[in-house]
């Protein structure tokens, strides 16, 4: 029997072929590679696709929060001029030239128990940020006895009358106000906020951009 009736009467054996038998092997390597291309290839693009999306995440992140709306928003900072609680003078003229953190707060305000902290937090973080803390209970008393309690190093001023309540327009306690270098209003919060964001907002707006 010749070598073709045999291979025709044995069914799924390959034929013989002139170039023998590795001929039908010789392009399985290069399948193989070119499917191993393709997965590294696919791998590529989902670790770029990755790396997009961590970026963004991180991008939005690190982004600061909206302001809250106030009619004082963009406008100049009202002026004032206060003697703080440890007899520190504090005006608004003499903290132009820098970005300013001013915020309200109460000894019966129990998100300013929450807020105060972050205050202090952010003030030893960045020494080069003026800080004002403004009191707004009745007594001078209980505004001192806040500053002692939380530690606060900022000058503390009491607000007799809440008169600076009413020309900053606040309406609720905690208040905060990131002022920029010109002394324009540009970032308004309440009680929901910590350091870390406080800083997201001082950095944008030393970076001229607007927190909103």
């Amino acid at each position: 029997m010749d070598q073709e009736t045999e291979n025709a009467r044995e069914p799924g054996r390959r034929p013989a072929s002139a170039a023998g038998e590795g001929a039908h092997t010789l392009g399985a390597p290069r399948e193989r590679r070119r499917r191993a291309d393709r997965r590294a290839l696919g791998r590529r693009a989902l670790g770029r696709l990755a790396l997009a999306a961590l970026a963004s995440g991180l991008s939005c992140a690190g982004a600061p929060p909206p302001s809250l709306p106030t009619s004082l928003y963009g406008a100049t900072m009202p002026a004032f001029r206060r003697a703080a609680i440890d007899g520190r003078e504090v005006s608004s003229a003499a903290l132009r030239g820098r970005v300013v953190v001013v915020e309200f707060f109460a000894s019966y305000c129990a998100p300013c128990r929450r807020s105060l902290p972050a205050l202090v937090e952010l003030a030893a973080r960045d020494p080069s940020l003026a800080v004002v803390a403004i009191g707004e209970d009745e007594r001078r008393d209980l505004t001192a006895a806040m500053a002692a309690e939380y530690g606060l190093t900022m000058p503390v001023v009491h607000d007799a009358g809440n008169l600076l309540a009413a020309r900053f327009r606040i309406d609720g306690l905690p208040s905060t106000f990131v002022i920029d270098e010109r002394g324009v209003i540009r970032w308004f919060g309440g009680a929901d906020h910590s350091a870390r964001t406080l800083a997201r907002v001082v950095a944008a707006v030393r970076s001229d951009r607007p927190a909103s």
